[in-house]
């Protein structure tokens, strides 16, 4: 696969070609119905690539994969009970990869 559909975080193929806005604003939606404040804290990270996000078309460099593990830790560090929540919304393959969920 060409490098443009690939992740610039872990270098793997895009299979989930969400930009990290349109993840970013879904998350603040589920994590919203919690913690507003903390909700407020997630933003996407525009990224160059030559995949385009299936909702907005703009261009996707990082994976899902990437992206919720970046929010998930940010989650964990603020409140463990909401990153449980964020884990069971926004897997994306996490736990399979039983790195960062206990």
């Amino acid at each position: 696969m060409e490098a443009e559909h690939r992740c610039i975080e872990c270098d793997e193929a895009i299979s989930n070609p969400i930009c990290t806005e349109c993840l970013a604003r879904r998350m603040r939606e589920v994590v919203g119905e919690s913690n507003l404040k903390l909700a407020r804290s997630i933003k996407g990270i525009p990224t160059q690539g030559g995949t385009s996000c299936i909702f907005c078309g703009k261009e996707v460099g990082v994976c899902a994969h990437c992206f919720s593990r970046d929010v998930y830790e940010f989650l964990q560090e603020k409140n463990q009970r909401l990153a449980k929540l964020f884990q069971s919304q926004f897997d994306f393959n996490l736990r399979n990869r039983n790195i960062y969920f206990e």
